[in-house]
């Protein structure tokens, strides 16, 4: 098996994320509830510790989901895969091209997952108008709502068309 630069180990992985998730629970269990300090740590502590054993229990299921689509590549052609399933010009290997196409089309099942492309658009449409208001009225969750709003727009409008897109592009040759 292949490890790459960006692949940390598994027990790192999930410390991350972990820490990360639980820090952004404690900070919008502070901004929202307007919690004490030190309430939003302990939210935080337990936000971390819930998000990295998720992690860890889920780790090693995507790690072999991604190598079965790379199908065995190396760590440069795998990353040419992955850089090509979403933009870029079409590669002439084979082997690179075919692993393109399923990483991009294992994208675009996992991008319906929503309700669909009018839902979420009209929901992101909502949460940037959220934004625009919580941003008048001087609160911090105005970069809650933009954010959120930002990527529901982006995965219900440009994300499934690009997909199609590249997926069309890789088939063809």
């Amino acid at each position: 098996m292949h490890r790459y630069l960006a692949d940390p180990p598994r027990w790192l992985f999930a410390i991350w994320y972990g820490v990360v998730g639980g820090v952004a629970v404690g900070l919008w269990g502070k901004v929202v509830t307007e919690a004490s300090w030190a309430r939003s740590g302990i939210v935080a502590i337990i936000g971390t510790i819930v998000a990295t054993g998720t992690v860890w229990w889920l780790e090693p299921g995507w790690r072999r989901q991604r190598d079965e689509l790379e199908g065995g590549l190396s760590a440069d052609k795998a990353a040419l895969a992955r850089r090509t399933a979403v933009r870029g010009p079409v590669p002439d290997d084979p082997e690179v091209r075919a692993a393109a196409l399923r990483i991009a089309s294992k994208s675009l099942i996992r991008s319906r997952w929503q309700p669909g492309p009018r839902l979420t658009t009209a929901l992101g449409g909502m949460m940037a108008i959220g934004s625009v208001g919580a941003a008048l009225s001087g609160s911090l969750l105005a970069v809650l709502y933009a954010l959120t709003g930002a990527g529901m727009l982006y995965s219900g409008l440009y994300l499934p068309k690009q997909l199609h897109r590249r997926i069309e592009l890789l088939s063809q040759q």
